[in-house]
């Protein structure tokens, strides 16, 4: 191979992997914008009550969340001991 024609195919090589990097950096971020939700928790005081209020925040580019009711349960368990619909709907 003469030294013009492995000049040539060494800067191919590092041109097509740059894509390969720009291309697997691209989809990463497309990912992440997809799926971004972040979720806040703090305890709320009504009157002598108090129960936890969640700020959910959708930073995602889709525009809606199916957000189902709160059910809090011990890790071994299948049934649940509480389900809390109150901090969903504030």
């Amino acid at each position: 191979m003469t030294f013009w024609a492995e000049v040539l195919a060494i800067f191919i090589g590092d041109v097509l992997a740059s894509v390969l990097l720009v291309l697997w950096y691209v989809m990463i971020q497309w990912f992440l914008r997809a799926t971004d939700v972040t979720v806040g928790y703090a305890w709320k005081w009504e009157a002598k009550d108090f129960h936890p209020s969640f700020d959910i925040r959708n930073r995602a580019s889709s525009r809606s969340y199916l957000l189902a009711n709160i059910a809090y349960k011990r890790s071994a368990e299948e049934q649940p001991l509480a389900i809390d619909n109150k901090s969903v709907g504030e």
